[in-house]
């Protein structure tokens, strides 16, 4: 199998408002067949930014190329919203909540509510 990725991402940062996006294409050709097949993915973020907070709003997918063969595993595409809050409590600490929806491709839609905390040294 031959393999292409493309790929880029786009980064606009201001004082209290940052977005960030990335889109990626990868491109299977199967050499004894000649099928090929195109899978491609993206993620969309802007966040705002407080004194210590940060809310945010990001949107992702992923669209598989059905029968790809190196994806066999990962064939369902899935679309999710996610809404989220970052608290940093110190300059080496966060706390970060999010609530998102995802759809998967013939399955109902699920809900989910995440709390981490990251630390840096």
């Amino acid at each position: 199998i031959d393999e292409h990725i493309l790929g880029g991402h786009l980064i606009y940062i201001r004082e209290q408002f940052e977005f960030l996006g990335e889109f990626f294409q990868m491109s299977h050709s199967e050499r004894v067949t000649g099928r090929d097949f195109d899978t491609e993915g993206a993620y969309f973020q802007g966040n705002i930014k407080m004194p210590a907070l940060i809310s945010y709003y990001r949107y992702d997918f992923i669209n598989f190329a059905e029968g790809d063969p190196v994806f066999l595993w990962f064939h369902l595409d899935i679309e999710k919203h996610t809404l989220g809050l970052r608290w940093d409590l110190f300059s080496w600490n966060a706390l970060k909540f999010e609530v998102n929806q995802a759809k998967r491709q013939n399955e109902e839609t699920s809900y989910g509510f995440t709390a981490n905390t990251s630390f840096t040294f």
